[in-house]
C-alpha cells in the first residue's frame, strides 16, 4: 500500500468527499498481496455511495474469502468474526472486533481509512433503516419494495436486505404457491415459497437479536403473506407427461457442435429434463469418444457436458497451483485460462465454479458468469451439504445482479 495515497484517500474521506476519495483508490494498492484489504475498503466503499459500473460489479463478485482484516498475526476466527460482521452490515459490532486487535493493524493509515469507512458505513446503514421503518410503519409495502429493490440493485447487499426483498415481491404480486418439495437451504425456502420454515428460521434469530429493524420488517411481511395465501384457493396443478425418449440421430448431430464449446469453455449444460431423458441423453454422450458427462442440480437435474478426462491435465498439481495464484493475485483472465483447461476433464468444485463466475463478472463477460453461477449452484444443490453456508445465497444475489443488469441493458439497446 502506498501510504501517501492513502493518507489524501483518508483526508478526503475526512470531510465525506466520497467521488475525491475514489480518484485516488486504485493508486493505493499496487501490490497483489493487499488484493483482499482493497476488496474490504471497496465493498465499503460500496455501502456509502452509489459506485461507478466498474467498481459495483467487481464489489457485487465478492464473498467472504475475498477480504481481510488488516491486522497482522490475527486469529483466523476473529478475522472471520469481523468479515461476517462486514457482510451482514453489522459495522458497530465489525468496529468492536477491529477495536480489540487494531494494535496490529497494518499501519496508521489503514487504521484511519478503515475506521472511517466503518463509520460512513455505519451512517448510511442508520439511515436506510430509518427509511425503512417509516415506511413499514406507515405499511407503505410497495414504496418499502421500491425502495428495497433500489438497495438490492445498486449497493453491496446483504442477506436479510435480498430475503426482504424476495419476499415483498411475492407480497405486492400476490404469488405465494410453488412446488411442496423440501429444500435444504434457506434460500431455496424463500424461493419455493415454503414461508412457514422462513419464518421459523427468523422467528429464532429475532429472540437472540433484539430490536433488529430488518428482522422485524420480514417477520411481519411474512406473517401477512402466510395470512393471505391460507384465505386463497390452492391453483391446480397440470402435470406435463414428459416424453421419455430422444431422436438418436438429431442429438448425436448435436453433440459434434457441443464438443466445440466444451473445448472452449470448459462445459455445455443442458436443460432440466426427466430423469429417463437424462439417463438417455448421458449414455449417447458416450458414443462421442471426447465428450463425457455428469449431472448437477435437485430435484431437477442437469446434464453437464464437458471433454473425456484426461489423467495428465487432471492432476497436473502446475496447472492448479497457477490457477490459485492467478487468483490470489487478481489476473481474471489467467483464472479463467487455467480453470478451463483444469477442470474441463473433471466435476469442479462448487468454489471452482463459482470463481469462474467471479472472474468473467470481472472482465465483462456476463452470459459466461451467469452459465458458471449456474454450474456452481447446480454443484452446491448436487452435493446436498447439510452443513450451514451462505454461498449458496451469495450465488443468487450475484445472478439476481447481473441478470438485472443483463436486462436492463436490452432494455436500453431497444430503445436507440
Amino acid at each position: 500500500m502506498l501510504e501517501e495515497y492513502l493518507k489524501i484517500f483518508n483526508d478526503y474521506l475526512d470531510i465525506q468527499d466520497i467521488k475525491g476519495a475514489l480518484n485516488y483508490f486504485d493508486k493505493i494498492f499496487i501490490d497483489s498481496k493487499y488484493l483482499k484489504v482493497k476488496n474490504l475498503f471497496l465493498y465499503l466503499l460500496g455501502c456509502i455511495t452509489i459506485l461507478p459500473d466498474k467498481y459495483l460489479d467487481y464489489a457485487r463478485t465478492l464473498f467472504n474469502y475475498d477480504l481481510i482484516m488488516p491486522v497482522n498475526n490475527l486469529d483466523k476466527t476473529e478475522s472471520k468474526k469481523f468479515i461476517k460482521s462486514i457482510l451482514y452490515h453489522y459495522f458497530i459490532k465489525a468496529t468492536n472486533t477491529y477495536y480489540e486487535y487494531m494494535e496490529n493493524t497494518y499501519s496508521l493509515e489503514c487504521k484511519r481509512a478503515l475506521l472511517n469507512l466503518m463509520h460512513l458505513a455505519y451512517g448510511v446503514k442508520k439511515e436506510e433503516d430509518k427509511i425503512m421503518g417509516n415506511l413499514f410503519r406507515e405499511k407503505d409495502y410497495y414504496n418499502l419494495y421500491v425502495y428495497v429493490d433500489d438497495l438490492v440493485h445498486s449497493h453491496p447487499i446483504y442477506n436479510n436486505i435480498y430475503i426482504l426483498y424476495l419476499l415483498l415481491q411475492d407480497y405486492i404480486t400476490k404469488d405465494y404457491f410453488d412446488s411442496n418439495k423440501k429444500y435444504t437451504h434457506l434460500i431455496d425456502k424463500v424461493k419455493h415459497k415454503q414461508y412457514d420454515l422462513v419464518l421459523e428460521y427468523y422467528q429464532n434469530i429475532n429472540y437472540r437479536e433484539a430490536d433488529n429493524a430488518e428482522i422485524s420488517i420480514i417477520i411481519d411481511v411474512l406473517e401477512n403473506i402466510i395470512k393471505e395465501k391460507a384465505k386463497m384457493p390452492v391453483p391446480e396443478v397440470i402435470s406435463e407427461k414428459k416424453i421419455v425418449n430422444i431422436d438418436k440421430d438429431m442429438f448425436l448431430d448435436f453433440l459434434i457442435s457441443v464438443e466445440d464449446v466444451a473445448e472452449e469453455e470448459g462445459f455445455v449444460i443442458l436443460n432440466p429434463e426427466s430423469k429417463e431423458i437424462n439417463q438417455e441423453m448421458r449414455d449417447l454422450i458416450y458414443y462421442r469418444p471426447n465428450l463425457a458427462s455428469y449431472e448437477i442440480g435437485d430435484y431437477q437435474k442437469q446434464v453437464v457436458i464437458n471433454i473425456r478426462k484426461n489423467d495428465l491435465l487432471t492432476f497436473d498439481k502446475i496447472i492448479f497451483d497457477l490457477k490459485t495464484e492467478a487468483y490470489n493475485t487478481g489476473n481474471s483472465f489467467k483464472y479463467i485460462e487455467y480453470a478451463i483447461n483444469h477442470f474441463k476433464h473433471i466435476i469442479p468444485s462448487e468454489i471452482d465454479a463459482a470463481r469462474l463466475a467471479q472472474s468473467y463478472f470481472r472482465v465483462g463477460l456476463n452470459d459466461e458468469g451467469l452459465n458458471a453461477l449456474k454450474l456452481a449452484i447446480g454443484i452446491k444443490k448436487y452435493i446436498k451439504n447439510k452443513s450451514y453456508s451462505n454461498s449458496l445465497l451469495n450465488y443468487y444475489m450475484m445472478q439476481d445482479y447481473f441478470t438485472h443488469k443483463k436486462e436492463k441493458n436490452l432494455t436500453r439497446n431497444r430503445q436507440k
